[in-house]
């Protein structure tokens, strides 16, 4: 990928890690990375148990960690935006990818080698204490996403699901506007589910006025309601208590 290298800093300077690097050291970054681009949907990134020989940094498009079993459907672990990253857990492990990264569309990538990925633990603290903290978040995610699969039904686990993704939309009065509303299939490999139960309870809230959907957007009137109902099943939880 051929640019500046100021546009190469400013491409790199969306990665949340990688906010705590001088330019001086982003500079010094960008010529070690390798480019990848996603063109469409389903397009796997990094395959599961491939070996691990880098850090990879999602500078635009989104993408998802998921399991594929051999019989069966996906399961997708978590979602990943503009700005994350992915792959440190298996090469600080020493084991093979533990998850496959697939595109959710078109979207652009920079391989980070595991030398220079080293060298930015090395040399920049901020970045290591970045890395270290990305790591801890991500097993409170995935303790409560196994917390949710063994003691809530699909219809709890989808009001749990949809306050997450309330996070990343626009605050409408009391309620919240997602847009680019993940599929129906693509909720279900989240929760753990059936597309066509998702649907359903999708449609029982629609019609009793907790969300209005247009295409693939998704206004969700009282959010505190949905985030409501999950307290009264398990208790508060860390990810539906942090704006």
């Amino acid at each position: 990928m051929n640019s500046k290298p100021g546009t190469l800093r400013e491409r790199l300077r969306k990665i949340h890690v990688l906010n705590e690097l001088s330019d001086d050291a982003l500079d010094l970054l960008a010529p070690q990375l390798t480019w990848i681009e996603a063109e469409k949907k389903g397009q796997v990134i990094v395959s599961y148990l491939a070996q691990a020989h880098s850090v990879l940094f999602l500078v635009e498009g989104k993408c998802r960690a998921q399991l594929t079993p051999t019989i069966g459907r996906p399961v997708a672990l978590r979602r990943l935006n503009p700005g994350a990253h992915f792959g440190e857990i298996a090469l600080l492990a020493g084991t093979p990818r533990t998850v496959q990264i697939v595109a959710d569309g078109a979207c652009l990538v920079a391989e980070c080698p595991v030398s220079a990925f080293e060298e930015l633990m090395r040399a920049n603290p901020g970045f290591a204490r970045a890395i270290a903290a990305s790591l801890a978040r991500t097993m409170v995610a995935l303790t409560e996403r196994v917390f949710e699969l063994a003691t809530l039904d699909v219809r709890y686990r989808l009001y749990a699901e949809l306050s997450r993704l309330a996070k990343g939309g626009k605050r409408v009065g009391s309620g919240v506007l997602i847009e680019d509303m993940p599929t129906h299939a693509d909720i279900a490999e989240t929760i753990g589910s059936q597309r066509e139960a998702v649907g359903r309870e999708l449609g029982i809230l629609t019609n009793e006025g907790t969300l209005e959907r247009k295409g693939r957007t998704l206004l969700i009137r009282d959010i505190e309601k949905l985030r409501k109902w999950v307290r009264r099943r398990v208790g508060p939880m860390t990810s539906l208590l942090v704006e």
